[in-house]
């Protein structure tokens, strides 16, 4: 990093190596086509999906062509206005093939430059792998981490003392209401999923869009929604979509609510409803969030 004439930050990237099996130039941006998770659970989260020369990550940052500059062979970065976001550089082990895309063993290496001492993270691409026992592994893996959180709840519910000492975290949190009422228990869910996000420093102002019950019953369901807001960092302000997924199950004093990440099956062990139970909440203020 180097500070620029006009004092903002700067970012350079020294790489090398050859790829592409003989071809000296290619498009890095073009290769990362398809969407692509961690490939290790104790790092941190995230989906990033390349399609039409952008770039969007975790659902709620899209990066256009225009933001994403590349640096030698293996390396770009992702950008807003003088603000550089994050790096992406490609691993030892990606091989582009014949189509310009890397193949489906390859893994990429994501590092957030904005926050102090952060990791870099690895992830792999779902999209271009058509290995069936590869696609059926990673439907087991999430099979599996839908399995243990369904327990962690469970066990957190039948055990009042451990139920009353535990503290509210990012992905599993406790709400107190007598409400029988799907809507409401989601909204209010989501505030509490606000609350325990803090003062980020970014000014959001956001409102709900659709909410969708796919599973379940009062007492044990689970729901998709989205919101759509703005958000502002330093100069730059962005209008972006956000989904979320909740697994929400009821305690003696209120709900038990845990964030479903991507491609896991937060609906494990209940009935589908058909049809589902669909809402506009576009209006509904338990899904407005304003925060500076």
């Amino acid at each position: 990093s180097y500070q620029k004439a006009d004092g903002s930050s700067g970012i350079y990237i020294a790489t090398y190596g050859d790829h592409s099996d003989g071809i000296a130039y290619y498009s890095v941006l073009n290769s990362l086509n398809g969407d692509w998770i961690n490939k290790y659970d104790d790092e941190p989260r995230y989906h990033l999906m390349t399609k039409n020369n952008s770039i969007t990550i975790n659902n709620t940052e899209t990066f256009s062509e225009s933001e994403i500059e590349q640096f030698g062979t293996i390396a770009i970065t992702l950008s807003k206005g003088s603000e550089t976001r994050y790096i992406i550089a490609l691993n030892s082990n990606c091989i582009i093939d014949d189509n310009g895309l890397i193949k489906h063993d390859g893994t990429i290496e994501i590092i957030p430059v904005f926050q102090v001492n952060a990791p870099a993270t690895e992830l792999f691409c779902t999209t271009y792998k058509k290995d069936d026992q590869v696609q059926q592994d990673i439907n087991n893996q999430k099979r599996q981490e839908a399995l243990d959180i369904v327990n962690e709840m469970h066990s957190l519910i039948n055990n009042k003392e451990d139920y009353n000492n535990f503290k509210s975290r990012g992905d599993l949190f406790k709400i107190q209401t007598d409400s029988n009422d799907y809507i409401e228990i989601t909204g209010l869910a989501y505030q509490k999923e606000q609350e325990l996000g803090g003062n980020t420093g970014v000014i959001v102002d956001t409102n709900g869009t659709n909410l969708s019950i796919k599973a379940g019953t009062i007492n044990d369901f689970y729901v998709e929604f989205s919101t759509k807001g703005s958000y502002r960092l330093h100069d730059n302000e962005e209008i972006s979509e956000v989904s979320y997924s909740y697994r929400i199950i009821k305690s003696y004093d209120g709900y038990l609510i845990a964030k479903i990440g991507y491609r896991i099956p937060g609906n494990i062990g209940l009935v589908a409803l058909s049809p589902t139970i669909e809402a506009d909440i576009s209006n509904n203020e338990l899904f407005h969030h304003s925060s500076s």
